[in-house]
């Protein structure tokens, strides 16, 4: 909902000069925390109007937060009674971009409703308002949401392997032009890893620390450059994105010297899984030597 883009009957705080005072979100007051299942957001209001905090004190209007994501078509309003807020969602109900909106409502009928602030147009002219009518309007902000089949414990959401129809052998291509990024391999490499890729359980650790951790790296030092802006549409780049925002040790390395460490954090450190891979096939190969 756009409230200043609305007409409404009765003035309401925060839309245009209907009314003076304030009601917003307190500065620093939008905490976002996505955290391995679940997405918690903590908001503080700061409200300056004498009316609409005395509905509040005797429980006539209510703090609402709108939660809305068009790409999962969840949409969903919390309410409170204190401007300090916190709602804690499942993650798999958020994707992409997800936008938070601020009001108060009423949450009783109200035969003679009159602001005292309000724009001297409204002089002398009483309102009747109902349950869930919005009185108040703090704005709107969006976040890109971190959705857990999005995690980069599973990299082959966002990186994945195709066949170069047009290369009979040579290297592999790592293509970021799209929100999937590509490892295009010759057609002689793409058979092998179609043949051979679920022969053996171990193999998906050496898929990791060879082909996917080379083209994250590569994806990252693209993402770091001066082209970086080139790719902020795609959906790898807000999932890389999303990493730094969200977790500290990442944030703190985001500089392109670091990038390799970088990238074996975002992977769960593929060579540790490597070589204990390397050594469940070593003692594989002995048992079967040895029967």
């Amino acid at each position: 909902m756009k409230v200043n883009s609305l007409l409404f009957p009765h003035p309401v705080l925060g839309r245009k000069d209907d009314i003076n005072g304030l009601f917003s979100v307190k500065k620093d007051g939008f905490v976002l925390k996505q955290l391995n299942e679940n997405t918690v957001l903590s908001v503080e209001f700061v409200l300056q109007n004498k009316t609409i905090e005395d509905l509040l004190k005797n429980n006539k209007a209510v703090f609402v937060i709108e939660i809305e994501c068009r790409s999962t078509f969840f949409r969903k309003s919390f309410s409170f009674s204190d401007p300090i807020c916190q709602i804690e969602l499942n993650k798999n109900l958020l994707r992409n971009t997800v936008s938070v909106s601020f009001y108060i409502t009423i949450n009783t009928k109200i035969q003679n409703y009159i602001n005292e602030n309000a724009n001297e147009d409204y002089n002398g002219i009483s309102f009747v308002l109902d349950a869930g009518d919005v009185i108040a309007y703090a704005g709107m902000v969006t976040f890109e949401a971190e959705i857990l089949w999005e995690d980069l414990r599973r990299i082959f959401n966002i990186i994945k392997i195709r066949q170069d129809s047009e290369k009979e052998e040579g290297s592999a291509v790592f293509n970021l032009e799209g929100d999937i990024i590509y490892i295009d391999l010759s057609k002689k490499n793409y058979e092998y890893h179609e043949n051979y890729k679920d022969e053996n359980e171990n193999f998906p650790s050496i898929y990791h620390s060879s082909l996917v951790l080379s083209c994250l790296i590569y994806a990252l030092s693209e993402m770091m450059s001066n082209r970086g802006d080139d790719y902020n549409a795609y959906k790898w780049y807000r999932v890389l994105d999303s990493q730094k925002l969200n977790k500290p040790e990442i944030k703190e390395l985001w500089n392109p010297s670091n990038i390799p460490q970088i990238a074996q954090i975002m992977l769960g450190f593929p060579f540790n899984r490597l070589f204990v891979s390397m050594e469940k096939i070593a003692t594989q190969t002995n048992t079967t030597s040895s029967i």
